[in-house]
């Protein structure tokens, strides 16, 4: 841990005191957003990342979020250096809890430097990744919080163009996931991930009608990751991935654009308790309506089938099957500032006790653009 950490920060410093050798600055851009939600959660996982389970099987909380992004560009001639800081803070009030009401409060914040490098042959890029997440007075089932971790990552891709309009890709990434949690709670251990992942990819483009910017573009993927959880013995798992992403882009003439994503995954391990098929299906449609609305429509489908008789779970396995639907309405107010309202289902469920966790929200919130 501690040397990936010098690694990761090594990688970092390295990428952006690179910056000093470009002659062209592009500044500081950003945004800050400013949410409040209620959100009523249900359920009866027996969830083990955190200390108890209260009776009750509904609450409700009402929470106050701040999110904001900063990004500095750095490019001359071929190469372009991106440093993007990004941090959420969130603090819930709680009702509904029989043995005492919580005020779970979350933060989490990423670092990110993404190097890229135009060359005769292809593209390059090198990108490294610090993330952590912390809870306080975590609480307990129903209402979910995922677990506090330090991670961190280093992708190196190369990517190049066969025509005018195919693309193929190749991806290494490393990555190294900690989880953390009250002294109670060892069990969190048994999530910590080591990860090597190979992905190559390819890409086509299609073009609209002639004298628009319309376009779509379809790319495939498969990728063969190998993971490692130290705290769990010597499992490791062989995990191969294929997958699709297909989108349109009809923003010049209709105003909307369409993301469809597919993947499906086959695990195989060293322990057969952990063997499984999964696959997952996400769409993402955004409408224009007038020239200062914005709507949003997202569904998430995922599903897990075990080859083998399941006895007991270990974290982070409960949510075998999970459903995600998210609207969203947009309007922007000028001068960079914009206002949204919205609403989101989820349910996640294991397929072995029928235990379940829900959660229903809806929030407003204000974003500004920031310049610099």
């Amino acid at each position: 841990m501690r040397r990936t950490g010098v690694f990761m920060a090594a990688a970092v410093l390295v990428f952006g005191g690179g910056a000093g050798t470009l002659e062209a600055q592009l500044g500081i851009g950003g945004w800050l957003t400013g949410r409040a939600a209620l959100e009523q959660y249900r359920g009866d996982f027996s969830a083990v990342t955190v200390p108890i389970v209260d009776s009750t099987e509904s609450v409700i909380a009402v929470a106050s979020e701040w999110e904001f992004l900063l990004e500095r560009f750095f490019a001359h001639s071929t190469r372009r250096i991106d440093v993007t800081i990004d941090g959420t803070l969130r603090q819930f009030a709680t009702a509904g809890f029989l043995q005492r009401n919580y005020a779970p409060r979350t933060r989490s914040f990423s670092l990110r430097t993404l190097y890229t490098e135009r060359l005769e042959t292809g593209t390059l890029t090198l990108d490294a990744q610090v993330d952590t997440r912390g809870i306080a007075d975590l609480p307990p089932m129903p209402l979910y919080l995922p677990p506090g971790y330090l991670a961190y990552s280093l992708d190196g891709g190369f990517s190049r163009s066969v025509s005018g309009t195919t693309g193929v890709d190749a991806h290494i990434r490393f990555e190294e996931k900690d989880y953390a949690g009250p002294s109670v709670l060892p069990e969190l251990d048994y999530l910590d991930l080591r990860s090597f992942e190979v992905q190559a990819g390819g890409n086509r483009l299609f073009r609209g009608m002639p004298g628009t910017d319309d376009y779509s573009t379809l790319r495939v993927f498969a990728a063969y990751l190998h993971q490692r959880y130290p705290e769990q013995g010597h499992r490791r798992d062989h995990k191969v991935q294929v997958g699709s992403r297909w989108y349109l882009d009809r923003w010049e003439t209709w105003g909307h654009s369409l993301t469809l994503d597919a993947s499906g995954i086959f695990n195989r391990s060293n322990s057969s308790r952990v063997e499984y098929n999964a696959a997952r299906f996400e769409a993402t449609a955004r409408q224009r309506v007038g020239a200062r609305n914005r709507v949003l429509v997202k569904g998430i489908w995922s599903g897990k089938s075990y080859l083998s008789p399941q006895e007991f779970l270990v974290p982070g396995e409960e949510a075998d099957n999970a459903a995600i639907f998210e609207g969203q309405i947009s309007r922007i107010l000028g001068s960079g500032i914009s206002v949204s309202a919205g609403g989101s289902w989820t349910r996640a469920e294991t397929n072995i006790s029928g235990d379940y966790y829900q959660r229903v929200r809806f929030y407003v919130e204000l974003t500004k653009i920031l310049g610099f």
